[in-house]
């Protein structure tokens, strides 16, 4: 499913942050599915940013439109571009255990538990997120009073 924004935005509704997560997955080889989307909704709470097409905040550089934060966490100026970067930075090899865990279908606590998580910098978060809720995860709107 395609979503066209306005450049530099960010998904404003969860249908279509999800849109985004079920991309990323097919793009990297895998088969989206409820588990797998629950795990993305819960990183992207975890991560809690609001950089431009970057719900996970990575620091790839390339096709960036600049800084969100000082340390490195990119905009991207469209969907395509954030996809794109969130994609190559999780075919990283750091990543490889993350992947692995999302490629065998694993429960979604059971992704949150990989090493890699810490690499990235979100650390044991995500498996606290899906820990506290139980039923679905709540969309908080990257944009102020949405």
């Amino acid at each position: 499913m395609q979503i066209t924004m306005q450049p530099g935005a960010v998904a404003r509704t969860a249908d279509e942050a999800d849109a985004f997560y079920s991309d990323m997955y097919q793009a990297l080889g895998i088969t989206p599915t409820p588990e797998l989307a629950r795990f993305a909704q819960a990183w992207r709470l975890s991560e809690g940013g609001r950089a431009a097409w970057n719900p996970f905040n990575t620091k790839w550089k390339g096709g960036k439109s600049g800084d969100y934060i000082p340390n490195g966490v990119a905009n991207y100026p469209d969907r395509a571009a954030g996809l794109a970067a969130t994609v190559k930075t999780l075919r990283l090899r750091y990543y490889d255990d993350l992947r692995a865990r999302m490629t065998a279908g694993a429960p979604a606590v059971d992704v949150a538990a990989s090493p890699a998580l810490k690499t990235w910098g979100t650390g044991d978060l995500v498996r606290r997120v899906l820990l506290a809720n139980t039923g679905p995860i709540p969309y908080r709107s990257p944009l102020w009073g949405a």
